[in-house]
């Protein structure tokens, strides 16, 4: 149902902000063998949403940006539509992944039941679809880093060859996917080692295994570039369009990074991208306020606020059973919770609060301490008439998930659960909302109305002359035009001072995320 519920939405939305550049990068991998149209973020799940547009043919027309390449390689090709949904099914696998890797740890720790019911939360919760339909790095992320936390458990409590070796291999494809898997990952194993050696007295694994495990690692990146060799530092830059650097370094660091022999060196690139990204941090929008970098609630607001309540409930459930003492939950409570905490900490006290997408990794764990809050209700020794009042309650409780994503769906990218949606808008934008998708919805409703000119304060990155509008200005700070006029939220909130002329305007909302007004007198 959730693999349908994904494939609606391919034809039902215009390409979101993000994606023409990753599929630029991918194309780029596959094209040129190499990495180098852009580097902010790695290449495996860039390549893995361009295999199927390159073995399409798409066009790639060499540019230095990224996001032209991918318009290009979109409205170029033989069909767009075609195009962009072969790029978002290379996002379908990693969904599969993330599904079968919480039945296969649950089924084998827990119980059947507890591994269905995680699996039902995580493949009907709605934030987890909206990033699984869509062509970024947010959905492989979720997948690879719950696949490097569980290789890097199993290592730990059975340290062989085949584990080293396995968990290496996985956590450098994590390391692949994005950036952020890296402080996720060492917060979340850190939380894990300290659970379960202080607390269950585990065994240190041998230094040889541990060794075994970082080349793997190492090989695995250093293997997605391309096995490339050189310099770091590129002409005082890190990248092409790196921060000013050089003036900060040492001589010796200058000759260190500039050595022509590292390997891997986009790599190193992407992550002083990356890290000059979280340092300056971006434009945000949290409880009706813009604000530049991070704030440490917008995390815990936004996961409050797009995830079903029956979901929050069960998970809330579960982790007080986890942190009962002498609970009946095994061990392997601390991955559960450290799988939670190291993504929320590492977004809370950064800068980039642009999007729940960001710590989407923490979903899959948080549908299994739903389900172990789930079961254990269930199986809670208490009196007859109790325990059938809880049953029941807890079936109201996953029907009702259940029920929220199918009464969501398509629109996964503007949900937002029943107590916060009224007041959406006002509370997040940017991915949360907005992120450019309704464009082919306005399309259709300008078409069905005859509109033969139309004013655009738009956000997102499509190609407007090639997205099939009739004649249209762009929405200029100052103008009030007669005609129609149509404004995303995201521009709408930003902009908010000067569309006050508009205020006590009716229009129609075009999908959950453009307003579209008539002015011209027009019915």
């Amino acid at each position: 149902m959730a693999t349908l519920f994904i494939a609606d939405t391919y034809r039902t939305f215009y390409q979101t902000s993000d994606e023409p550049a990753h599929i630029a990068c991918g194309l780029n991998w596959l094209h040129d063998r190499n990495y180098t149209l852009e580097q902010l973020h790695p290449p495996l799940a860039r390549v893995a949403e361009a295999i199927l547009p390159y073995l399409y043919g798409v066009p790639y027309i060499h540019n230095p940006d990224a996001f032209r390449v991918g318009h290009d390689a979109l409205y170029d090709s033989k069909s767009y539509w075609t195009a962009l949904t072969l790029a978002r099914i290379g996002v379908l696998p990693f969904f599969w992944l993330t599904c079968f890797a919480v039945w296969k740890w649950m089924n084998g720790v827990f119980s059947p039941a507890h591994a269905w019911l995680a699996v039902l939360f995580t493949a009907f919760c709605p934030t987890v679809l909206a990033n699984s339909s869509v062509a970024t790095t947010d959905a492989p992320l979720m997948a690879m880093f719950l696949c490097s936390l569980l290789a890097l458990w199993n290592f730990l409590l059975k340290p062989t060859w085949a584990s080293a070796a396995i968990s290496g291999g996985v956590v450098g494809l994590a390391c692949l996917t994005k950036f952020t898997e890296m402080p996720f990952l060492l917060l979340s194993a850190a939380l894990v080692c300290g659970g379960i050696w202080f607390l269950r007295r585990v065994r240190t694994p041998p230094i040889l295994l541990v060794c075994l495990s970082a080349v793997a690692c190492f090989v695995t990146v250093w293997a997605g570039y391309f096995f490339s060799l050189g310099p770091i530092l590129i002409q005082g830059k890190f990248s092409s369009n790196g921060g000013r650097v050089s003036s900060h370094l040492s001589s010796w660091e200058r000759a260190v990074l500039s050595f022509n022999f590292i390997p891997a060196p986009e790599f190193f690139r992407g992550i002083a991208q990356a890290a000059g990204n979280g340092v300056v941090g971006r434009q945000s929008f949290l409880l009706d306020q813009f604000y530049t970098g991070g704030k440490w609630d917008f995390f815990p607001v936004a996961l409050l606020a797009k995830t079903p309540i029956p979901f929050l409930i069960l998970a809330l459930a579960g982790l007080v059973f986890c942190l009962i003492p002498r609970s009946t939950v095994p061990r392997e409570k601390y991955l559960l919770m450290a799988g939670v905490a190291g993504p929320l900490i590492v977004g809370m006290t950064g800068k980039m609060n642009i999007g729940l997408r960001h710590v989407l990794p923490l979903y899959p764990f948080l549908a299994m301490l739903a389900s172990v809050g789930a079961v254990s209700l269930w199986r809670r020794p208490m009196g007859r008439v109790a325990a059938r009042a809880v049953r029941v309650a807890l079936v109201v409780l996953v029907s009702w998930t259940a029920i929220a994503c199918a009464h969501a769906a398509p629109d996964f990218i503007p949900y937002f659960n029943e107590v916060a949606a009224p007041d959406k808008d006002r509370l997040l934008i940017d991915s949360d909302l907005d992120w450019g998708q309704d464009i082919r919805r306005l399309v259709l409703e300008l078409q069905a109305d005859h509109v033969q000119e139309v004013w655009l304060a738009c956000s997102g990155t499509d190609d407007l002359d090639r997205s099939g509008f009739p004649t249209w200005h762009l929405l200029l700070p100052g103008s009030k035009p007669r005609g129609w006029i149509a404004i995303s939220e995201d521009t709408f909130e930003r902009r908010r001072d000067e569309f006050q002329w508009l205020s006590g305007t009716p229009y129609k909302r075009v999908g959950q995320s453009i307003r579209l007004y008539n002015l011209s007198g027009a019915s």
